[in-house]
């Protein structure tokens, strides 16, 4: 009894982050049941990695605090260059690590990452990156600026790049 009461009030309290969650959950779920058919291809060429709902709602707030306001490409851009970054032997190996690492992702204070609200349509960009339909394994630079390596993709006023 005590049990169904807290699940209520925490339902009441927080039901955009638990349907969120619930969704990954179900979703992911079928990732994994699907792997050995769906991500076999991905899986031959290097390792698959399986992220938290924790790693994959801290991936959906970056692509919405960074870009969630222009088109999907732009969004799907930006979660990109940060799993590719995950990826990199140059960069840290976890989403966290990538996001906060010193001189990337000013925006990503830990406040503004888990206060921000993850709109629909980001949070399905994200799991759809999870589930390895990424669009450019090879871009692993962002900026509002042409900064660093070379320019592949000009979208929406992102620069995208490569080494």
């Amino acid at each position: 009894m005590m049990r169904k009461k807290r699940t209520i009030q925490l339902i009441k309290r927080r039901p955009l982050i638990v349907a969120a969650r619930l969704l990954l959950i179900i979703i992911l779920t079928g990732v994994i049941i699907a792997a050995g058919s769906c991500l076999r291809s991905r899986a031959a060429e290097a390792e698959t990695k399986l992220y938290s709902v924790d790693e994959i709602m801290l991936l959906a707030a970056a692509m919405q605090l960074e870009n969630g306001m222009n088109g999907d490409l732009c969004v799907y851009l930006t979660g990109t260059v940060i799993l590719n970054r995950v990826d990199s032997p140059e960069f840290p190996n976890t989403i966290k690590g990538v996001l906060f690492q010193a001189g990337q992702y000013a925006s990503h204070t830990v406040k503004n990452l888990y206060t921000v609200k993850v709109t629909d349509r980001v949070l399905s960009l994200a799991l759809r990156l999870i589930s390895h339909e990424r669009y450019d394994e090879t871009i692993i630079f962002q900026s509002m600026y042409p900064q660093l390596g070379h320019v592949k993709y000009k979208i929406d006023g992102e620069y995208f790049a490569t080494e």
